[in-house]
């Protein structure tokens, strides 16, 4: 839920009085409970949500704050506890004031904050901001509101202006700033042209007096009179996810053997304020004896690995997890292909760019009878 809505249900909440006893409310109230012990999450906040809406009773309001807080949504938590706390102190609950306010100072520690901010250039152009697809009130613009955690769209738009647009990941008790810049103007917007034969392309023609005429393609000749306007182009598309990508990694092992390989990383889906993947690779090394030039070791070690990649900035994430595999040894002194499991603990610093991902990947990995350590540079391009 986007800052607007977060105050908005505070100020609401902080308002209104404690309404007579409503059996619809006391029945949402009780579904969400029952949600909440089946861990459906989404569901069970719905119910506390619109029974508040319904009564605004502090402990209902607590079980919203601690339901949407377990979803992540740290914003919307705490201002469901400083409703709580206003219906509380209003209605003189001694037990419902001290719990609401031990909620609400613990997460105030953790709030993210959003800063938009518009320059001079933009403001006198009049353009609209959306944060996450929702249009920003004009008196948060320019200040710093809570906001919940997740990756947010800042856009702009304005007429006959470029619509421009940013990402940005909020990351628990973090501060950030977007600036919205001037837009720039849009060459395709509607103007005006001499008539005339044009050379093909789409037109609508308008008739004296404002009647406009269906657009045609091909070489054109308005009618005596009439204007050329030319048709504005599509909003640029967004960038899309890293849903799925291909990559390569090379490195070394503690034992100074050196590795390449390649991976597939896919995003399974958001957890909190990241996501989890999937990556399946496989990785070559060539072993040689030291102490035998005759012996020596084509290994290729092929697995997969569950990760938790959390945002830290717009551009830099952190990926951990676990991985398991097998090794395909093909060992000089061996008459057949030799193979064991193995099991890795994984971690990765990453620089993202906006279709590719830049990591160091380091691996520690234990079969039966050895550990050994990888160092790897890896590089992902996401083609969706």
């Amino acid at each position: 839920m986007v800052a607007s809505r977060v105050l908005a249900v505070t100020v609401v909440l902080g308002l209104t009085g404690v309404a007579v006893a409503s059996p619809a409310a006391e029945q949402l109230f009780q579904e969400g409970r029952k949600l909440l012990g089946q861990g459906k999450l989404a569901e069970a906040c719905d119910a506390f949500r619109r029974s508040a809406e319904l009564e605004p009773r502090a402990g209902t309001l607590l079980n919203l704050g601690d339901c949407e807080e377990k979803r992540g949504r740290t914003a919307t938590a705490w201002a469901a506890f400083t409703g709580a706390r206003a219906v509380a102190k209003r209605t003189n609950d001694t037990p419902y004031i001290v719990e609401a306010e031990k909620r609400v100072k613990k997460l105030e520690k953790k709030l993210p904050y959003l800063a938009i901010e518009v320059s001079a250039g933009a403001k006198a152009q009049g353009v609209v901001v959306q944060r996450g697809g929702e249009e920003v009130p004009a008196a948060e613009l320019d200040k710093e509101v809570p906001i919940d955690p997740g990756r947010y769209e800042i856009a702009a738009t304005a007429k006959d202006k470029l619509r421009w647009s940013a990402s940005i990941d909020i990351v628990t008790g973090k501060h950030e700033k977007v600036v919205v810049p001037e837009l720039a103007p849009d060459p395709s917007a509607a103007k005006t042209i001499e008539p005339g034969p044009t050379t093909g392309g789409t037109v609508a023609v308008v008739e004296p007096g404002g009647t406009t005429q269906p657009p045609t393609e091909g070489t054109t000749t308005p009618p005596s009179g009439g204007t050329i306007i030319a048709q504005p182009a599509p909003p640029p598309k967004d960038m899309k996810g890293r849903h799925l990508g291909l990559g390569g990694v090379v490195g070394a092992s503690t034992d100074g053997d050196p590795l390449v390989g390649i991976r597939v990383p896919i995003r399974l889906g958001p957890l909190g304020s990241g996501s989890l993947r999937l990556l399946p690779s496989l990785l070559y090394t060539h072993i040689q004896d030291p102490g035998d030039n005759s012996h020596n070791q084509e290994l290729f070690a092929a697995g997969v690995a569950l990760e938790y990649v959390a945002p830290l900035s717009r551009r830099f994430a952190i990926a951990a997890g676990a991985g398991i595999g097998m090794d395909f040894i093909d060992d000089s002194y061996e008459t057949q292909v030799l193979t064991q499991g193995w099991a890795a603990a994984r971690l990765s610093p990453t620089f993202r760019l906006p279709s590719v991902d830049v990591g160091l990947h380091f691996q520690l990995v234990g079969t039966k009878d050895n550990v050994v350590g990888l160092a790897e540079l890896g590089v992902d391009y996401f083609f969706w």
